[in-house]
């Protein structure tokens, strides 16, 4: 048995655990809770994609074209590349994400994270505080919970505009009937 592994088993019972690699994907392997997703906005990621291309050629027809005749035309070219990279490190980040990402809550835990990182988080631990729900503001094209937990901040990505939670309404109705001081179980079946 290596030192991690050692270290995962003493630690089975903690409220809150990080988990990498290896110990994701045994958290996970026989998994009978609920698992949420997320889904890649394709239409978006291709828009992105063809205004990279485009920024490209703009920079590639400048250098030919005008030979970085003057100061402009050289920070024009330059602008034009730099958007280009930033624009397609946000398409992989998030193509990424929407691969890896997932959130995945039993009776006993509530894991978000991504198959290479994931926080296993007790549901002792959460109420509408430490989830993010008492200071959440939808922005237009973004949500995102900053739930506070033992001291952690971990970020809760709801709905991107290049990627979103498969089923948001879902996902939302298990994490208010699971959190602390949510409604019981028993309440729930008297209805």
């Amino acid at each position: 048995m290596d030192e991690r592994t050692s270290q995962l088993e003493g630690a089975q019972d903690a409220p809150l655990l990080l988990l990498h690699d290896g110990d994701v994907r045994r958290a996970v392997l026989d998994f009978e809770g609920q698992v949420f997703h997320y889904t890649l906005n394709k239409r978006g990621l291709r828009m992105l994609l063809v205004a990279s291309g485009l920024a490209l050629a703009g920079a590639v027809a400048i250098y030919v074209w005008m030979t970085f005749v003057s100061l402009l035309w050289f920070l024009a070219s330059a602008a034009l590349v730099v958007a280009a990279v930033v624009t397609l490190v946000t398409v992989w980040r998030w193509d990424t994400f929407s691969k890896t990402g997932f959130l995945a809550l039993d009776d006993d835990y509530f894991y978000v994270g991504t198959s290479k990182r994931a926080w296993r988080i007790s549901w002792e631990l959460l109420d509408a505080r430490a989830l993010g729900f008492e200071e959440y503001s939808s922005e237009r094209l973004s949500g995102l919970l900053k739930m506070q937990v033992a001291g952690q901040q971990i970020d809760l990505h709801l709905y991107h505009p290049l990627a979103y939670v498969d089923d948001l309404q879902g996902l939302m109705f298990a994490l208010l009937s699971h959190m602390k001081g949510g409604p019981d179980q028993a309440s729930l079946e008297e209805e």
